[in-house]
């Protein structure tokens, strides 16, 4: 989901023509990136405890494969 909401910024930032607000969408992306990701992983790892930390070691957080 992350990853979609971020090639979408980045699009968006490559296509709009404002040097402000194409930019803007991607400093957004970030800020929500920072501030949700953590609280979810810690919500789901609550949840669904060794089974979610296990899918995390083999799962990558915004880039399949790299990062």
């Amino acid at each position: 989901m992350y990853t979609s909401i971020f090639l979408c910024a980045l699009g968006q930032a490559l296509v709009v023509p404002n040097w402000i607000v194409g930019p803007a969408n991607l400093v957004a992306f970030f800020v929500l990136f920072a501030v949700r990701v953590r609280p979810e992983e810690q919500m789901m790892a609550e949840k669904f405890g060794d089974q979610y930390r296990s899918y995390l070691a083999k799962t990558k957080r915004l880039i399949p494969g790299i990062w």
